[in-house]
């Protein structure tokens, strides 16, 4: 057999086993994942919005911070997706190694309009406040909340119990002036609370995003608070 024989019979072999290689080697993973109907704030490199996603209808929403390759997000819209996860190699130091790509809109439908709902008859907890940006924690061991009614409010400001009445309409919230006990407690929590008590009438806007409630005052500071 000559040489010319052998090149014709092992090069296809070769690059039969050339590209099993090359597909081996790329890692790909093909997934169902859902897409919130609303961007939340999150910070990246700086401030941003990022999408919310799962991957199960009974799993909680979690932030994603990346753009998914191929899909365009529409506000008010949920989605159901089929990606392609894959590896991305040399990630940044404060990214993920895994990307996804739109391999098809499963399914989309319009969201219930998040301010339809309302504040009335809800209770929360506030759990971060300050520059939207960097938000601080409030102190686990100060309970602050807000428990709304028909044109009510009352909670806890840390320490007393306050009260006012309030108006709220698509995004903006309006509160009068506030009443509270007069009870002294250790100087930490009195802190938290007077901050609270002054700030509370500045509060202009609120949003409703997936079990959390965000309010901003007057000078652009946020509140996030969980739902109770």
């Amino acid at each position: 057999m000559n040489i010319s024989t052998l090149n014709w019979i092992w090069m296809p072999l070769v690059m039969v086993w050339t590209l099993a290689a090359c597909n081996g080697n790329k890692s790909v993973n093909n997934k169902t994942v859902f897409v919130g109907p609303t961007k939340v704030n999150c910070v990246g490199v700086g401030p941003m919005k990022c999408l919310q996603i799962r991957y199960h209808p009974d799993e909680e929403w979690k932030m994603y911070y990346q753009d998914i390759d191929g899909f365009s997000h529409q506000e008010g819209v949920e989605y159901e997706l089929l990606v392609e996860e894959y590896v991305i190699p040399n990630p940044p130091a404060d990214g993920s190694n895994k990307g996804m790509k739109l391999i098809r809109i499963v399914n989309q439908a319009e969201a219930a309009n998040p301010f339809e709902e309302g504040l009335a008859n809800t209770s929360w907890r506030l759990k971060e406040w300050g520059d939207p940006a960097d938000l601080t924690e409030v102190p686990v061991d100060v309970e602050v909340t807000m428990e709304f009614e028909e044109e009510r409010v009352a909670g806890s400001a840390g320490c007393n119990r306050y009260f006012s009445s309030y108006t709220a309409s698509g995004g903006t919230l309006s509160l009068g002036p506030a009443g509270a006990t007069r009870k002294m407690c250790p100087p930490e929590i009195m802190e938290v609370e007077d901050k609270f008590l002054k700030d509370l009438e500045s509060l202009t806007g609120y949003e409703l995003e997936q079990g959390q409630l965000i309010l901003t005052t007057e000078a652009g500071m946020a509140w996030r608070l969980e739902r109770q």
